[in-house]
Formats: C-alpha cells, sequence, structure tokens
C-alpha cells in the first residue's frame, strides 16, 4: 500500500474577525476541485463577491468594507 496526497479545497471566510471553513457543520471535510468547494459554499448560503473574497452567512461584504 503506497500513502498518496493531493491538493483538497474549502473556502475560508474573509472578514477579519472570522475565519470560519465553508465544510464546518457539513457533511463533507474538503472537496477534491475548486467547482465543489464553491458549489458547496454556494448551497450554505455563503456570498461570494465579484472581486473573489468569500464571506460565511453569519457575515456580509458591506460589513467588511466598513471595518476596513
Amino acid at each position: 500500500m503506497s500513502v498518496e496526497s493531493a491538493p483538497y479545497y474549502w473556502l475560508v471566510c474573509d472578514h477579519p474577525d472570522c475565519g470560519e471553513k465553508s465544510t464546518e457543520g457539513g457533511e463533507y471535510t474538503a472537496w477534491s476541485d475548486q467547482d465543489g468547494a464553491m458549489e458547496d459554499a454556494f448551497n450554505s448560503d455563503w456570498t461570494i463577491t465579484s472581486d473573489g473574497k468569500h464571506y460565511c452567512d453569519e457575515h456580509h461584504p458591506m460589513e467588511d468594507e466598513d471595518d476596513g
């Protein structure tokens, strides 16, 4: 038997006071591709902005902009 590794993907909330992973509380801990991670986050009410930032359902892009 050989041990192998591969990249795995999940999103992390971009709010400066958070850091929650998109997979917390979900059925899976990571995805084998970026599309799976994005779809899972979107289906979990995450906000994905046009500038590539990601926010959990507790935080919103406007909150992040007001902090900075």
